[in-house]
């Protein structure tokens, strides 16, 4: 018996190089493939951006949410993003998905808030002029800091 280190066959040679292609395809294809990424933690009624980055073409991609509502969503290049508004508290989740398969998720636990205060008053103002802002539902004896831009 002799052994052969190569095909003759053409047909033989052809599928292998199939299964090569294939196989270094489905390689390439899960290397660049990303997990779903964005803020965790969150709290009830906060708005967040999420992503998921991935060369792949998905033609009827979509984005599921537990514990909160999508409110626009958006491509640039190989990045998907969506917008959330989580409404509800408890174990959130969102999903990249196509065709109604997932491809990627990412857990959220969604918080509710310990204290929500009310502010009031501002406007438009000249530099050293005072204006008048309230706080109501807030902590007495507590100081608080107001900051520009936070």
């Amino acid at each position: 018996m002799s052994l052969k280190t190569r095909p003759n066959n053409p047909v033989m040679i052809l599928r292998m190089t199939l299964m090569l292609c294939a196989f270094l395809f489905a390689g390439l294809a899960s290397a660049f493939a990303q997990d779903v990424t964005g803020p965790n933690p969150v709290y009830v009624g906060q708005s967040k951006t999420y992503s998921f980055t991935d060369d792949g073409v998905y033609l009827n991609y979509d984005w599921d949410v537990v514990n909160g509502s999508v409110s626009s969503m958006w491509k640039t290049g190989i990045t998907y993003y969506v917008s959330v508004y989580w409404n509800t508290a408890g174990s959130g989740k969102v999903s990249f998905t196509d065709n109604g398969t997932t491809i990627s998720y990412l857990d959220v636990t969604v918080n509710t808030c310990t204290s929500s205060f009310t502010v009031g008053g501002g406007g438009v103002s000249c530099s050293g002029a005072n204006v008048t802002i309230t706080l109501s539902g807030s902590v007495s004896g507590v100081t608080y800091q107001l900051k520009r831009g936070a």
